[in-house]
């Protein structure tokens, strides 16, 4: 075989094997070629779905479309030479660079990539040319090949990549390994600002000492002594909404709970015959609300019973 180690190829060049015939292993659309060529004319180009060298019956289909081709030329000693020359490969640190053509085209237009500490992370690729391709936590995850080819077609508008999933775990691999690490430019997190919102928000509200601020409308807080600071789900919900989220979205609770921000599970309190869900927040979250004074305002229920 020829070629440098570690370059990335997609083909290994025309290779001599037997008599005037020679072999090649090429990357095409939709898998391999193995290519035989006599006197630099092609014979047989036989396709496959997997990697050649890995396809044990590839050498008996190549020599019979080989014989079919001219009668004259006897298959053992070919097949014998077809095999070997695979065996060559399976044991070449060659065989390594050897990838399909989008992996080729991609590895080889990177010039390096970036992993932004964001939470979660971002990726940002620097091709040649100065474009860069961007990447969130859940797309490299995913792998799915449509992200990677609208990143790339919207970079080369004629020259589409058309890779597979296959090419893009093989070029997420190769990403990686060379992936540095960077501190995010903006913030760190897209829960940032809505943590902000949600502090300014808490600022301008009443704070009571018992779970009725749960169901006040210009309250929403719960002080508990020796506790948490219960925060009504209702305003967790408005923020979400300001960001388009789903109120479903559990991104934003875990996001809190790393920060420290929430140090208990949201739990149901019943008052006033009604259920409010909240969220346990460290009671240090916001200096201005916590140290403001705290309502103490006990309802009484009919009987005059506590409620």
């Amino acid at each position: 075989m020829t070629g440098t180690t570690g370059a990335r190829r997609s083909s290994t060049g025309p290779v001599s094997l037997i008599w005037d015939l020679s072999i090649e292993v090429a990357a095409a659309r939709d898998g391999w070629l193995t290519i035989i060529t006599r006197n630099g004319e092609e014979m047989v180009a036989e396709p496959s779905k997997t990697k050649p060298w890995l396809d044990s019956r590839l050498p008996g289909r190549v020599t019979k479309r080989i014989s079919e081709v001219d009668e004259s030329l006897k298959e053992n000693p070919i097949k014998k030479k077809i095999v070997e020359y695979f065996e060559d490969m399976r044991g070449s640190p060659d065989t390594d660079a050897l990838t399909s053509e989008p992996v080729a085209r991609a590895v080889g237009a990177t010039v390096r990539v970036l992993v932004e500490l964001t939470d979660p992370p971002a990726y940002h690729v620097e091709l040649e040319g100065g474009e860069t391709l961007t990447f969130s936590s859940r797309e490299m995850a995913a792998l799915k090949p449509i992200t990677l080819n609208e990143r790339w077609i919207a970079s080369h508008p004629r020259s589409p990549l058309k890779a597979t999933r296959n090419d893009f775990e093989e070029i997420q691999e190769y990403w990686l390994s060379i992936a540095e690490e960077t501190e995010p430019l903006g913030a760190k997190s897209v829960w940032e600002d809505a943590t902000e919102r949600l502090q300014t928000l808490i600022s301008t509200r009443k704070c009571f000492d018992t779970p009725v601020g749960l169901i006040e409308h210009d309250s929403g807080l719960y002080l508990e002594e020796g506790g948490p600071l219960w925060v009504s789900n209702a305003l967790i919900k408005s923020i979400l909404r300001e960001d388009g989220k789903s109120e479903t979205d559990s991104s934003f609770a875990k996001y809190l709970q790393k920060c420290g921000v929430v140090v208990a599970e949201s739990k149901s309190f019943r008052v006033n015959k009604a259920f409010r869900r909240a969220w346990g927040f460290n009671p240090e979250f916001n200096a201005e609300t916590y140290g403001a004074t705290v309502v103490s305002d006990i309802p009484r229920a009919a009987g005059g019973e506590e409620v």
